[in-house]
């Protein structure tokens, strides 16, 4: 009876784990596609650049992209980590 308790205890400490990796992970691939579609708008800025107003509007939309960019990357970066821990938590449960 008491083995049964902690194998119980254990599925329990392991699916919250796991709902928070998939949380987490969750809300790196929707800050993963929030960062894309910033860099599809400030890349039609810059497509759109008047010529008048050029420079500034497309400093402003370079900016705007290399942004889009680290946060595209910091997002996946998570996404991974997180893939890596539900590996890890599945193998030491095994």
């Amino acid at each position: 009876m008491n083995g049964s308790k902690t194998l119980i205890n254990y599925a329990v400490v392991f699916v919250v784990i796991v709902m928070k990796v998939d949380s987490s992970t969750y809300t790196a691939l929707a800050g993963m596609r929030k960062g894309i579609d910033n860099a599809r708008k400030h890349t039609a800025e810059l497509a759109g650049a008047t010529q008048m107003k050029g420079q500034v509007e497309k400093a402003s939309a370079l900016i705007d992209l290399k942004q889009d960019k680290i946060q595209v990357e910091a997002n996946a970066k998570s996404a991974k980590i997180n893939d890596g821990v539900i590996g890890t938590i599945i193998d030491v449960k095994a």
